[in-house]
């Protein structure tokens, strides 16, 4: 039990050594519940879309910077990925993944049908590959790729997905046949540097077919893994970084002569960590990171030859989140990713610009308290730090040549009761350094001073023994102008004007019948500007002008009615910047600028608002400080933000950036060199604006999938490849996915959206990534989205998709024809049979006509005849008595008889004619019968 307690003593103490070197890197860790198939990663890829690929022990995870999507093998597909343990991702020119796994061979996945080709050790089939497990792959300029494998390397030919066996080769020496081939890369001359298991670093030629060995010179005192060779890494200075198993970390030229040796050294916390090495990675910046076995996460300064140790820390959540390191890699927005053996580590590399001081338990050199409420850094270097209810903080840092932190002490002041030279309260509201070089301190109870040699205090009050009386023992804000008059805002009492060289106090105070008075007499902030205005801040009155000619005030308030008007009464800070604008913050109301044509009409006042909806992160604004370049940086209460005055744009930092937190007090301060700091809730940050990067690239922006009512579907086509989605009409729901592929803070990024013939412009809708349409009618639809990334850099192209809705048959256009056709058919057939009905009526109507006429002619003839006749009859004319018919011709005989009457001088005889006879007397012709 003692050597374990003293190594981790030791371990503290070396720890503490490169405290203020790793105290600003923030690791945020992604687990399985953050839907990480498994802990271990083995290997990270960014393919050529955007997406970021992880290798695990449990499957293969596509990360879109929000959620996952994993790759598991299938015992019942074939296309599935065969061995969920992934040791090794290379991606080709065509966009096509290969896989390396631990027992099932190579793998080839094709991301447009995410189905998987397996390429496996075929005993029967000397082309095949040499070992199905994979330890290495290495594209070269030829588009060959190579196959280090647990039995030697192997050459695919991509066309006909044949190997060769490089090692088994009758020229190859006998020591390489059967080695392990772990690490691969090509040197300039085309020569493939291996890395072997068992028999060290050698260089093959394609050329020549020959092997040649690079020796590793051996410092002393290492005395095994010289042969073990894990990885090999080309740096952008042109050094080959050789990592193995044991040996350490060797710096090798390209011609592989090498370097430098780096190995644990047991008495020096700057030396590499662990022999065992996994992997090497430069940043952008030039730092060497070195993936170790068991000892963590190692960082070199190439220039200093140190190495700054990141190892896991139980009681840090902020550390990195295991010491076995297998996987590194830094995406094109300045992330860090780690791949452990417990989860996925990120570190954002413009955060460790950013140092954040706050209270540690177990740290006596550690800040007295997170609750920061003022903050100032005086004439000699040394920052001051006011907190709520532990006192003052007395810091002073050292710094490297090039300007970072490298160590801080900090000595605490708190309250003493019955120590008249001590601190007045243990609550310090605000800190101000005089031209003097007195430390003026605004308690809860009362004013300090603290003279220049820093060696006691000196106490103003509300009371009988104070030198100077004030109205109140609540100091919230001192300022001194430039006539050496030192002002000094309470809480609750108004504004005090104190002349220590005369020894008289002046109060100012809020008289509700006077419209000239001080406005509030909670006073938050007090600042002169370059004309020498005084100007004064209230809680709920407002901004105030001082005029010392009638010891008055002119007001600056809110009034809703008035859109030119202040945007809130609540007055937090104020700041002058170098082109003359008067700068206010608000709580609640977002931030004003102020500005006149004439300093001396202070009513002809413009000014100009700015709240969330220009991109300011939260409308309660704390503190304002500007940097070299002219911006403005402000403290709110949901993150910090640059705010480039010239272009109107805000760029937000938040917690994940670095920061204390997001929630700011109105702690600011300008420091010495360009250094600003700000307080809050969590400590302090301070910084360097030149070494906050304004810009990063705009995003890759993806349509990750769609979802009907019933399934989801994933899609990783290129975003610049218009994909087509075809529904049913019955498909009346969907709602469209997408991401912007920045992963520094996706909670950061912005999307806006357009279905072109629905939406009639952009839909913003801030950090929300998906959007839903229902009940669209059919037809052909393209789905547009655009998104920003954490900075809010848009990528204005984004992404497209086609959306076909197919319509019910009844809506098709050649349903429509048919429909036509049949109605057109069924018309022409109706009248072909109409006509033909007509042509039958009218051939019908004439032969009627014919006979008709025929008979007429007949009857004529035959009446022609009878009138003929009838002109000569003389006598009677016989006419049945029953019937009145000459014969059975109904209507003739009226006609006839008129007639008759009329051109003969026949008279008609009445009798009953044989017909009607049979009818009247039926049993005289029966019987006759």
């Amino acid at each position: 039990m003692r050597r374990p307690l003293i190594v981790s003593l030791l371990w503290i103490l070396f720890a503490n050594l490169s405290l203020f070197a790793s105290a600003n890197i923030r690791f945020q860790h992604i687990t399985v519940e953050d839907g990480l198939s498994q802990s271990s990663v083995t290997c990270i890829l960014q393919d050529r879309n955007g997406y970021l690929w992880f290798g695990t022990q449990n499957g293969l995870d596509r990360y879109n910077g929000y959620e996952f999507i994993v790759y598991k093998n299938d015992p019942f597909d074939s296309a599935s990925l065969g061995d969920n343990w992934i040791k090794v991702l290379w991606e080709d020119e065509t966009g096509d993944l290969w896989i390396g796994t631990h027992n099932s061979g190579l793998f080839r996945f094709h991301p447009k049908t995410e189905t998987f080709t397996p390429l496996k050790h075929d005993p029967k089939n000397p082309a095949s590959l040499a070992h199905n497990r994979i330890w290495a792959l290495y594209g070269d300029r030829k588009g060959n790729l190579w196959v280090g494998t647990s039995n030697g390397l192997d050459r695919l030919d991509r066309r006909t997905l044949t190997f060769e066996h490089i090692l088994k080769q009758p020229n190859i020496p006998e020591k390489y046949r059967h080695v392990a081939a772990n690490a691969l890369w090509e040197d300039p001359q085309g020569n493939l540097w291996i890395g072997t298991w068992g028999a060290g670093l050698a260089k093959y030629s394609p050329a020549s077919g020959e092997i040649v060995p690079i020796p590793l010179a051996r410092n002393e005192g290492v005395r095994i893994g010289i042969n073990k060779v894990k990885c090999i890494y080309r740096d952008n200075d042109g050094d080959v970084w050789v990592g193995t198993w044991g040996a350490g970390l060797f710096r090798l030229d390209e011609q592989g002569r090498v370097r430098e040796h780096y190995a644990f050294q047991e008495n020096n916390p700057h030396s590499l960590a662990d022999n065992h090495i996994r992997t090497v990675y430069q940043d952008r910046e030039g730092f060497i990171w070195v993936g170790t076995h068991h000892g963590g996460l190692n960082r070199l300064d190439k220039k200093s030859g140190q190495f700054t140790r990141f190892q896991h820390d139980p009681l840090d959540p902020f550390s990195i989140s295991d010491n076995w390191i297998a996987s590194i890699y830094e995406d094109p927005f300045g992330n860090l990713w780690v791949g452990t053996g417990a989860g996925l580590n990120k570190f954002n590399q413009r955060s460790k610009n950013f140092y954040h001081f706050k209270h540690s338990p177990l740290d006596s050199n550690s800040l007295s308290s997170n609750s920061v409420i003022s903050l100032l850094q005086d004439h000699q270097g040394v920052i001051w730090i006011g907190t709520w209810g532990k006192g003052l903080n007395r810091m002073v840092a050292r710094f490297d040549s090039s300007g970072n932190i490298t160590e801080v002490n900090f000595k605490h002041l708190r309250h003493q009761a019955g120590n008249p030279r001590g601190i007045s309260d243990d609550i310090v509201w605000t800190l101000f350094e005089d031209h003097r070089g007195n430390l003026w301190i605004g308690t809860y109870n009362g004013l300090d001073r603290l003279s220049p040699d820093r060696k006691s205090f000196e106490h103003y009050y509300n009371g009988p023994r104070s030198p100077l009386r004030l109205s109140h023992n609540n100091i919230s804000a001192i300022w001194e102008d430039r006539a050496g008059k030192l002002w000094v805002g309470t809480w609750g009492g108004g504004l005090n004007c104190l002349n220590l060289e005369r020894g008289t106090v002046q109060y100012f105070k809020f008289k509700p019948d006077d419209p000239a008075s001080l406005s509030d007499n909670l006073i938050t902030t007090i600042y002169e500007d370059r004309e020498g205005r005084l100007w004064i801040g209230t809680e709920g009155g407002g901004l105030n002008l001082f005029n010392p000619g009638e010891g008055n005030f002119f007001r600056y308030q809110y009034n809703r009615l008035d859109s030119l008007s202040l945007s809130s009464n609540t007055i937090t800070k104020i700041w002058e910047d170098r082109r003359g604008y008067l700068w206010v913050a608000t709580g609640g109301g977002g931030l004003n600028r102020l500005s006149w044509d004439d300093p001396d009409q202070p009513e002809k006042v413009k000014i100009v608002h700015y709240t969330e909806a220009d991109g300011l992160p939260d409308n309660f604004v704390n503190g304002i400080l500007e940097d070299a370049s002219g911006d403005l940086w402000i403290s709110t209460g949901n993150g910090l933000a640059r705010f480039e005055v010239e272009k109107g744009f805000f760029q937000v930092f938040t917690h994940s950036d670095g920061l204390q937190s997001n929630e700011f007090s109105q702690a600011c301060a300008a420091g010495r060199d360009g250094w600003l700091l700000f307080g809050g809730t969590n400590g302090f940050t301070m910084f360097q604006p030149r070494k906050i990067k304004k810009m990063r690239p705009a995003p890759p922006v993806v349509i990750t999938g769609y979802t009907l009512v019933d399934r989801k579907v994933n899609l990783i086509e290129p975003p610049h490849q218009q994909q087509t989605v075809s529904l049913s009409y019955q498909d009346d729901l969907i709602t469209f996915e997408f991401a912007a592929l920045d992963f520094t803070s996706p909670q950061k990024n912005q999307y806006a959206y357009q279905l072109e013939g629905v939406d009639q412009d952009w839909v913003y809708s801030g950090s929300r990534r998906f959007a839903t349409y229902a009940h669209l009618n059919p037809g052909h639809y393209v789905f547009r989205v655009k998104g920003s990334n954490s900075d809010g850099v848009w990528n204005e192209t984004g992404a497209s998709i086609q959306l076909i809705i197919h319509p019910p048959f009844w809506m098709t256009w050649w349903f429509r024809i048919l429909i036509i056709a049949i109605i057109i058919g069924l018309t022409l057939t109706s009248v072909r049979i109409r006509i033909r009905s007509i042509e039958k009526q009218k051939e019908k109507l004439a032969n009627l006509v014919a006979e008709r006429t025929k008979e007429l002619e007949t009857k004529n003839i035959e009446l022609q005849e009878a009138l003929n006749n009838i002109k000569t009859l003389r006598g009677l004319i016989p006419i049945c008595s029953s019937c009145k018919k000459i014969r059975d011709d109904q209507g003739y005989w009226n006609q006839l008889e008129k007639y008759l009457k009329e051109h003969s001088e026949a008279e008609f005889s009445h009798s009953i004619c044989p017909d009607c006879a049979k009818k009247l007397y039926p049993e005289v012709f029966i019987n006759k019968k």
